[in-house]
């Protein structure tokens, strides 16, 4: 699953936004090739390469949550009954709560870039190790089954045409100097297209600046954020033009990362069942650090009121830092919710906005109302 520049805080296709180790690129899972022993997964958690690729930043810490789950099946065509329907839903509620409770990695950095990595609450044991960065190493969990992990710098493996994407929708963030706090200058209102439109002079490919949206931006114009066309519009050779180039624009990007493959056998103790292994990942910054400032370090409860679970529930560690951004995990993803700032302050911000505060006080749940 993709999350690049998401949520705004750290979104760094605005000017006023630097990149930021928090900002969490994508997370990959997928069975490993190798056949020797026990069954194993990899898990990838990829993320900005701040302050550089190899480098990690020493406040932050990063979380990969783990819940490995059952196959729900729906009853095959002629057999359904109603004990093979409640079968069916139990089956679903057991997906979705399993999720509340899952097994963890959790990764930081020292001030020399060696890594601490914990695993927490699997099958297969708790235990820790500190392991240099940017190399491959095996680690033995109290059970005796090997991990290998590999924390550092790599290639960015994820290809995408961004600027693209951004032309289809007319961002302008993405080829022009906009500020966060220009809300009304992100997707102008200009119709959204896989084609050129005639008189799109703020979004048209331009010849004479080939790597406008690749790093290189303009200067907003003072002039009308709109177009004056009515059609596609044809080059001379009476062609259209798609919005798209087909450009990687992640080619030579690097990015950090955290590697894992690990024996289902660790992760479950029913591998043969449990076979869906449900995996997000989150990224958290150190209070003390003064960094992504626009998420408070201690939020006001009535906006974001699971700051009230959070004092309850946090281990030590985590209330010294703040949550961030999250990547492969439905609901709680920024990208998911809506796209004002209040909602997009942080990785919990589907629950916790202004709005849902208003539902539960239409509903009488006791809450004063807000402005």
């Amino acid at each position: 699953m993709a999350d690049h520049n998401d949520p705004n805080a750290v979104n760094s296709i605005f000017s006023d936004i630097d990149v930021s180790a928090a900002d969490l690129y994508d997370i990959f899972g997928f069975p490993s090739d190798d056949k020797t022993g026990d069954e194993k997964v990899v898990i990838a958690l990829t993320f900005a390469a701040v302050p550089k690729a190899g480098t990690l930043d020493p406040d932050m810490l990063y979380r990969i949550k783990i819940s490995p789950d059952e196959r729900v099946l729906r009853a095959a065509k002629g057999e359904e009954s109603l004990e093979g329907l409640l079968k069916y839903f139990d089956g679903l509620k057991n997906k979705y709560l399993s999720t509340l409770k899952p097994s963890e990695i959790r990764v930081k950095v020292d001030e020399n870039n060696r890594a601490s990595i914990r695993f927490l609450n699997f099958a297969g044991g708790s235990f820790s190790a500190v392991i240099e960065t940017n190399q491959a190493v095996t680690l033995k969990s109290p059970g005796g089954h090997a991990i290998r992990a590999y924390i550092g710098g790599r290639d960015d493996a994820f290809f995408n045409d961004l600027p693209g994407f951004f032309r289809s929708i007319n961002y302008a963030p993405q080829f022009y100097h906009v500020p966060h706090t220009m809300t009304d200058v992100r997707e102008l209102k200009i119709p959204k297209t896989l084609l050129e439109l005639e008189g799109n002079d703020l979004f048209n490919y331009d010849p004479k600046f080939p790597d406008w949206g690749r790093g290189f931006k303009k200067d907003l114009p003072s002039g009308p954020l709109t177009w004056n066309g009515d059609r596609f519009a044809k080059d001379a050779n009476g062609n259209y033009r798609f919005v798209y180039s087909g450009k990687d624009a992640q080619a030579g990007r690097n990015i950090n990362a955290i590697i894992l493959e690990v024996p289902t056998r660790f992760l479950t103790n029913t591998p043969d069942t449990h076979r869906i292994v449900n995996m997000w990942g989150e990224s958290w910054v150190l209070k003390a650090a003064n960094k992504v400032e626009t998420i408070p370090d201690e939020p006001f409860w009535l906006e974001h009121p699971w700051s009230l679970v959070d004092a309850i529930k946090l281990d030590d560690e985590l209330k010294r830092y703040k949550l961030v951004d999250t990547d492969g995990q439905p609901f709680a993803d920024a990208a998911l919710s809506e796209r004002e700032d209040n909602r997009q302050l942080g990785a919990n911000n589907f629950w916790l906005g202004p709005h849902f505060i208003k539902r539960l006080a239409h509903l009488g749940w006791g809450f004063g109302p807000l402005n």
